[in-house]
């Protein structure tokens, strides 16, 4: 019997409405969800509203290269696929201690940046060659540009027929006059032991034999008091005299 007809009789008789069994229920709920699913897709499509993820990021990329590495910051080349915060502080790093990046392959040259790193962000990298020139013109001179180098051997020779300035330095020992010496028969004790070699004691011996034996007469004769040796005697030979 036609279900429209057991409804109708159903009523008829008073009698409960017939139900959908479980299956039949889950049948119907897919196709209305089918029917649903397929309105909102033809509306969204007609709008512009799904895109292809892939088509998306393609789309983005610039077409031309956009980011110089000579200039690029921290945030900025993180954006460069390879590229993490690590291997952008190298980056940033070897541009400062060794100048500009003469070009994009110079990129190889920082760790943890290979040829493979560098082919997949050439597309999106440059390098302005203008900051190149300007690296170039502060490491050499100008035209019509005269170079004084900060330190050179020329400015410690004196040009070919100067007269040399006077020297304030104290004159050399060894061209003391005979006034400007020592007189080893007057010295006292403070004074002999400004001369080289003598100490305190030497000083003492010194005056105790001029006062045992008379005033000096030589050098040979300076010679004999204890502890003046040879050696002393040459570096004493132009600062005493003997008055």
């Amino acid at each position: 019997m036609p279900n429209d007809h057991r409804i109708k009789t159903a009523k008829e008789e008073g009698r409960a409405l017939p139900q959908f069994s479980k299956t039949e229920t889950v049948i119907v709920a897919i196709m209305l969800i089918a029917v649903l699913l397929a309105l909102g897709y033809r509306v969204a499509n007609a709008k512009g509203w799904f895109h292809d993820v892939a088509s998306v990021e393609i789309a983005a990329l610039p077409e031309e290269p956009k980011l110089d590495i000579n200039k690029a910051t921290l945030r900025e080349l993180m954006l460069l696929p390879g590229i993490g915060p690590k291997t952008a502080e190298d980056i940033i790093r070897f541009r400062e201690e060794r100048g500009p990046f003469e070009s994009v392959d110079s990129l190889d040259g920082v760790r943890g940046v290979g040829a493979a790193t560098v082919n997949s962000i050439r597309r999106w990298v440059f390098v302005e060659p203008q900051i190149i020139a300007d690296a170039q013109s502060e490491a050499s001179p100008r035209a019509g540009e005269i170079f004084f180098p900060e330190t050179s051997a020329l400015e410690t020779q004196e040009p070919v027929g100067a007269i040399p300035e006077a020297d304030d330095r104290q004159p050399d020992e060894t061209q003391l006059t005979s006034s400007a010496r020592l007189n080893l028969n007057a010295a006292t004790a403070e004074e002999l032991m400004t001369l080289p070699s003598i100490g305190e004691r030497l000083a003492e011996a010194i005056i105790e034999y001029r006062e045992a034996h008379g005033p000096f007469r030589s050098l040979e004769d300076f010679g004999n008091v204890p502890r003046i040796g040879p050696s002393v005697i040459e570096k004493l030979r132009d600062l005493v005299r003997f008055d």
